[in-house]
């Protein structure tokens, strides 16, 4: 499943989230990879798909590569 490209301004949880980019789930508990400068000075992530818009953490980042791997830890995804 390809992740939309975010360009809008997301508001959850008292968190804005304002950036965008790609990624692609690869795991059906929820990982998916990204590139690492999407992510790198990120404070807040949340990934969005058709199904809605899911909070997120980085669980493994290589800037060299710019690659990284997120996890959704939101409670309301479901796979």
């Amino acid at each position: 499943t390809e992740l939309k490209n975010v360009k809008t301004t997301i508001t959850r949880s008292q968190n804005t989230y304002t950036a965008g980019g790609t990624g692609f789930v690869i795991d059906v508990k929820g990982y998916l990879v990204t590139n690492a400068h999407v992510v790198a000075s990120a404070s807040n992530i949340a990934v969005q798909n058709n199904r809605g818009d899911y909070v997120a953490t980085v669980v493994y980042i290589d800037r060299a590569k710019d690659i990284a791997i997120l996890k959704i830890v939101d409670e309301n995804f479901k796979p």
